[in-house]
């Protein structure tokens, strides 16, 4: 199989242009039940919300965006409506969606923490399972001493077993 690569002018527009506020209003004016209820995720706005979430994480793991209130609480309703989608038993859907919040890097972090801690089902594990490192495992257990209903606390406990089990070294 050949694997074409393409230089950066081939990739489309550069989303980095655009101002955080902007980035976040691509989102705000999606329907995202109509753009991912099928299999083609290659259409044009679910490849500008791939740049734009990459483009937001990226800018906060750089520390150049560091999210108002107002705008923690897009980014909250943004991964809310990724995480609907992992409890549809598409495959397709449950892949982009979760590569989409983990583009969105440690934005999305608070949001799957509090959607870990709910009652109910939550697919939040297996998105943060993938975007494990130190500052998501330290957020995991602190959440984890907080927690009082036993139910919860043994989901959290076990998330970190399995983070901490799948990120030994073997030599």
């Amino acid at each position: 199989i050949t694997k074409t690569i393409t230089r950066p002018e081939e990739r489309g527009e550069d989303f980095s242009k655009y101002t955080n506020e902007v980035l976040l209003e691509m989102f705000a004016k999606v329907d995202f039940k109509e753009e991912y209820k099928g299999a083609n995720h290659e259409n044009p706005v679910c490849i500008e919300l791939r740049k734009a979430a990459q483009v937001l994480g990226d800018r906060h793991i750089e520390g150049e965006f560091n999210p108002s209130k107002q705008q923690w609480e897009s980014i909250d309703k943004i991964v809310n409506q990724y995480l609907y989608f992992l409890d549809i038993p598409r495959t397709d859907d449950r892949g982009e969606t979760t590569t989409q919040m983990i583009r969105l890097g440690h934005l999305a972090l608070p949001s799957l923490i509090k959607d870990l801690s709910k009652e109910e089902k939550s697919y939040a594990g297996g998105v943060l399972m993938r975007m494990r490192d130190e500052k998501v495992i330290k957020s995991i257990i602190q959440k984890a001493k907080e927690i009082d209903n036993e139910k919860v606390k043994r989901r959290f406990i076990r998330l970190l077993s399995l983070m901490l089990v799948n990120t030994t070294c073997r030599v």
